[in-house]
């Protein structure tokens, strides 16, 4: 370190600057290690060789909207200030990385004041982009500024939260033909876009476009004539939350995309028709599926991953499949007969499965005979995952005419060989759980049972759970990460499948 003072071998004092004589390899690993850019910038005074080093780095990341950022907090007028400084004083010819996001209080940027950081982006950048803007408290001004996104050939991803502001593609509002050439990944969350404005982006600007996630974008013109997704690259589709497509209007969502492997629909759609021949994972929630409005074309009777709620308007769509790797089915059962019954009709259109994921929120209903119904027909599963968010004792039982209430259908599990429970608390409900398993799987290998710190699991619990096992069978009991709850693992498991 400059003027780093030290004793020599007889008692004399030297100077000597260590850190002069790193490579620039080097002290771009160490800088990359720190926060920020501007934590970078700030090692300056360490020594006359680190003064510049921070100007070549190969990422650039300001992040000015969490815990981590310094206080007191400065502006968003203080924090552009400073973003078009560094840009400004940035000497590498490119750059692999940038990472821009703003504070989340305070009064709103304007989206003018970015427009140097995304022609720094799209003359420079090689790889990927990420800008959360701050909160524009006029959200979805239809006639307000819009952020434009000049061309960057060279980008490969882009990220961008718009917090309410409207986003525009090219310096004319249309993306021209390989404007993204290289982009593999474009996500836009909670903001506004012309609807043809993304059809064109998509359709002609982005030739190497694989992932596409839209979430909470409202798309203008979209009720008027739907949204046209055509893609020869694009192999995920993810849309989430309120887009513009109205059930009044009559719109609709086509998607024509060969490649296409992944669709997640989160919203409302009125219509669609999703041409996708090579479609392996579908991921429909809570929102309706009907077959005379939503059509899947081209697409065979096998998936590798299908998510669903089996109460959920979506459930129907499990008839169009006869056979899915990983089904994994939220178990989300409402009060009352009816709800149950929807239940039983629901799993007896069940698709034969490899692995079984379940999600059991069903608090209302007896848990031991829902598992029976669920599992009457489970002789192709080979793993079992169970998410239980028992809690018996909170929610009032269901009525003793309810279906729930009689007792289960034989079970046969011929093939299971491994089970994974993941338990919140209802020690006697596991118990009778893990019995049926042992008494109904004749060749099962391994049970794993991971329990929350605060589950009252006794040691009595465990020891029962041993000696009522076969000793060919593995038994592990874990304690999950106090930092992380059941609900964390279950949702991480459904994303990762």
């Amino acid at each position: 370190m400059e003027g780093d003072v030290r004793c020599g071998e007889e008692g004399a004092t030297t100077t000597e600057d260590r850190i002069s004589g790193l490579t620039d390899d080097l002290l771009h690993i160490i800088l990359l290690r720190l926060y920020s850019t501007p934590e970078a910038a700030r090692t300056s005074v360490l020594s006359r060789r680190w003064r510049r080093v921070w100007q070549t780095l190969p990422e650039l990341s300001f992040f000015y909207n969490d815990d981590k950022s310094p206080s007191p907090r400065p502006s968003s007028e203080t924090v552009g200030r400073r973003i078009d400084q560094a840009l400004a004083a940035y000497s590498a010819p490119t750059v692999d990385r940038l990472e821009i996001a703003m504070p989340r209080t305070g009064p709103r940027f304007p989206p003018a004041g970015v427009a140097p950081w995304l022609r720094f982006a799209s003359q420079r950048l090689t790889g990927k982009l990420r800008l959360s803007m701050a909160p524009n408290h006029h959200a979805l001004d239809k006639d307000g500024e819009a952020i434009v996104l000049p061309p960057c050939s060279r980008a490969t991803a882009i990220r961008l939260d718009l917090h309410g502001n409207t986003l525009r593609f090219g310096a004319g509002g249309q993306a021209s033909a390989g404007a993204f050439t290289a982009l593999s990944t474009l996500s836009v969350e909670y903001g506004r876009m012309e609807s043809r404005d993304l059809e064109d982006v998509v359709s002609s600007g982005c030739p190497s476009l694989k992932k596409l996630v839209l979430g909470y974008v409202f798309l203008c013109g979209a009720s008027d004539s739907g949204l046209c997704i055509r893609s020869d690259s694009l192999e995920h589709l993810e849309i989430f939350g309120d887009t513009g497509l109205d059930d009044d209007d009559g719109s609709w969502l086509e998607v024509d995309a060969p490649k296409l492997r992944f669709f997640s629909p989160r919203c409302s759609l009125p219509k669609a028709r999703i041409v996708a021949p090579m479609l392996s994972e579908v991921c429909w929630y809570n929102y309706p599926y009907n077959a005379n409005l939503h059509h899947l074309v081209d697409v065979g009777r096998h998936l590798r991953r299908l998510d669903i709620h089996t109460n959920s308007p979506a459930a129907e769509l499990m008839k169009l499949f006869d056979t899915v790797e990983d089904l994994n089915l939220t178990l989300d059962i409402g009060k009352g007969e009816r709800q149950y019954h929807t239940f039983l009709k629901n799993i007896d259109i069940v698709p034969k499965c490899e692995t079984l994921l379940v999600r059991f929120t069903a608090r209302e209903h007896a848990f031991l005979s829902t598992m029976r119904h669920l599992l009457k027909n489970g002789t192709s599963i080979k793993k079992l995952e169970l998410f239980l968010f028992l809690a018996s004792t909170v929610w009032p039982p269901c009525l003793p005419c309810c279906p729930c209430r009689l007792p289960g259908e034989s079970v046969t599990l011929d093939s299971l060989e491994e089970v994974e429970i993941y338990f919140w608390e209802g020690s006697y409900e596991l118990l009778h759980l893990i019995e049926l398993l042992f008494n109904n799987a004749v060749i099962l290998k391994k049970i794993a049972i991971r329990y929350e710190p605060s589950s009252v699991l006794r040691k009595e619990v465990r020891e029962k759970v041993h000696r009522m096992c076969h000793p060919n069978i593995k038994v592990e009991f874990t304690v999950l990460s106090c930092r992380k709850r059941l609900s964390y693992y279950a949702s991480s498991k459904l994303k990762s499948l």
